[in-house]
């Protein structure tokens, strides 16, 4: 999508305008550091399921800051990134909505208790005090749900 948009800004540009690949990197960087992580899946998804916005509002803050360094090293192709994870938030946002409809209260009730520990296990790695791969338990937000349900039928 990158290379894509590269091409794209840069036909019909004069020599010294175009973007370079340096920008492109800058793009994709900006984007999977504001994409990946449970915050933004989190946030999203509590704010779709209507329990408040906060999480959005501290990534939100926190991709500020790291978007003023990223700019310092690749540029405003970094602002591409932004596009991006108004798209990502705003379809998970959209999916928190309509699982809010859809799921009972039980599923809502473990995706919450799951979205908790996530963002536990992020606050203790941000902190240094242990080393979790956070990434990695992401998935726990869809198999949670999914084990209540085979609970409840096997109960």
């Amino acid at each position: 999508m990158g290379e894509w948009a590269r091409s794209t800004f840069n036909r019909g540009r004069p020599a010294g305008t175009t973007l370079t690949s340096r920008s492109v990197e800058g793009f994709v960087t900006a984007t999977l550091v504001f994409c990946i992580g449970p915050m933004g899946i989190l946030g999203s998804l509590q704010d779709g399921l209507g329990q408040g916005n906060d999480q959005l509002i501290v990534k939100a803050i926190l991709d500020g800051f790291t978007a003023l360094a990223l700019s310092a090293s690749f540029g405003f192709a970094v602002a591409g990134g932004a596009a991006v994870v108004l798209v990502y938030q705003g379809l998970l946002t959209v999916l928190g909505w309509w699982l809010g409809g859809l799921l009972p209260p039980a599923e809502l009730n473990v995706l919450d208790a799951t979205g908790g520990i996530i963002l536990m296990a992020l606050g203790l790695r941000l902190a240094g005090i242990a080393r979790l791969a956070v990434a990695e338990m992401v998935p726990a937000l869809v198999l949670a749900p999914v084990g209540v349900v085979i609970v409840g039928l096997v109960t």
